[in-house]
């Protein structure tokens, strides 16, 4: 702990300019028009877990209610149905968009919303099988 607070603090009083210049790019990872550039984790560019984890509060939340008060019960479950519907429909219909030349930011943009309903139609259908179980067995 004591080192590391040492060295954090020998890294931060060396000046921006009296630090080493970076070196330039090796010739193997310059991108070619036959070698697309590499990107990070994608799940993690497009917000997945966040959207996931997001989901799974909103379930744990809407439980917690059907569970104090039992008459919303059907109509949280009602409501999770509609929102299942909901994110399978915008992944389908963004999906389909994806299919046809688009500018490329719009490109961009319609991907990312696509993979979004993707990753809140999961969390959804996750959570209505767990929920429905019983009734498959």
């Amino acid at each position: 702990m004591i080192l590391r607070s040492i060295l954090l603090a020998a890294v931060l009083a060396v000046p921006a300019a009296a630090q080493a210049p970076e070196a330039p790019a090796p010739a193997a990872q310059v991108s070619s028009p036959a070698a697309p550039p590499r990107r990070g984790n994608r799940l993690l560019a497009f917000y997945v877990p966040q959207i996931l984890l997001g989901v799974c509060a909103l379930a744990a939340a809407s439980e917690a209610a059907a569970r104090r008060s039992p008459e919303r019960g059907r109509a949280l479950r009602v409501a999770w149905d509609w929102a299942l519907l909901a994110a399978f429909g915008a992944c389908a219909a963004l999906g389909l968009l994806l299919l046809f030349p688009l500018d490329r930011a719009l490109k961009g943009a319609v991907e990312h919303a696509h993979v979004w309903a993707g990753a809140a139609a999961t969390a959804a259908a996750g959570y209505h099988a767990v929920k429905r179980i019983r009734t498959f067995i």
